[in-house]
C-alpha cells in the first residue's frame, strides 16, 4: 500500500501507487488524530507513506502510529520536499526528492 496523510499527501500518494501498481489509501484527521476512515488495510501489510512537504515530520509520525495500531508494517516514508534538509526523523527511512533548510519561527519570534 501507499498511504497519504490528507490533504497534502493525497495526490503524491495516489500517483506513487499508480506507478508502483499497488493500492493507494489515505488517513484523515478525526477528533485530532489520523484515522483510516474510508478504507481497510490487511494485517501485516507493508506500507510506504507519501507526503508533499515535510517540515517537522509530525503528520508522518502520526500516520505511522495510526497504521501500526491497525497492524500494518510501515517500511519507509517519502516526500517531495523535506524542509528540514534531512534533520527530521520519523522512525522509518525518509526519502525526499528535494531538501531545503527553511527556518521555522514561533509566532512571537518572527524576524523583522
Amino acid at each position: 500500500y501507499v498511504v497519504g496523510p490528507a490533504i497534502g499527501g493525497l495526490i503524491p500518494a495516489y500517483e506513487t501507487s499508480r506507478h508502483l501498481g499497488v493500492p493507494a489509501i489515505w488517513v484523515e484527521r478525526e477528533g485530532g488524530e489520523f484515522r483510516l476512515r474510508r478504507f481497510e488495510i490487511d494485517q501485516g501489510a507493508r506500507v510506504v507513506i507519501v507526503e508533499d512537504i515535510v517540515t517537522t515530520g509530525l503528520s508522518i509520525r502520526e500516520t505511522i502510529d495510526c497504521l501500526r495500531q491497525l497492524g500494518a508494517e510501515v517500511v519507509a516514508a517519502a516526500c517531495i520536499i523535506d524542509r528540514s534538509a534531512g534533520k527530521t526523523h520519523v522512525g522509518v527511512p525518509l526519502i525526499a526528492l528535494a531538501e531545503y533548510e527553511v527556518p521555522a519561527y514561533p509566532p512571537d519570534r518572527l524576524p523583522p
